[in-house]
């Protein structure tokens, strides 16, 4: 296995330090990878995908009959409705990858958006997850 320095392949550079042969970038796109593997930024322009995840997001939201009141203790969740309502109104704080900022995001099973730049390309933070008591707080 060759290096980028001493290929005479075509090589990329990215994010003014990673270096891969033009051919390895192509291999990793087709293959349905379109971060970097080194630090895990998006490779190429997500726009169109991460619309496609605001769709999504979008089109499953959750009813508001199955919303925990704050008064309301669900020791043991039995049904996937159950479940699924403790994810009303939820935010978590999020890392993200392509910003590299950490903010309070919306929780969603399908994605968290960075408050940021508005991608997907996310990873939650530790702690719990908060939910939405007013317009400005969370508990």
């Amino acid at each position: 296995m060759e290096t980028c320095r001493s290929t005479q392949l075509s090589v990329l550079t990215y994010f003014a330090v990673f270096q891969i042969h033009k051919s390895c970038f192509d291999q990793l796109v087709r293959s349905g990878h379109f971060c970097c593997p080194v630090c895990a930024r998006s490779l190429v322009d997500m726009r169109e995908m991460w619309a496609i995840y605001d769709q999504q997001i979008s089109e499953t939201p959750l009813p508001q009959s199955y919303q925990v009141k704050k008064n309301d203790t669900l020791r043991f969740p039995t049904c996937w409705y159950q479940i699924m309502s403790l994810f009303q109104n939820l935010y978590a704080f999020a890392h993200c990858r392509d910003c590299l900022r950490t903010s309070r995001c919306r929780f969603h099973v399908l994605g968290i958006k960075c408050a940021g730049c508005g991608g997907y390309n996310t990873v939650r933070e530790k702690g719990p997850l908060l939910r939405k008591q007013t317009d400005d707080t969370c508990e």
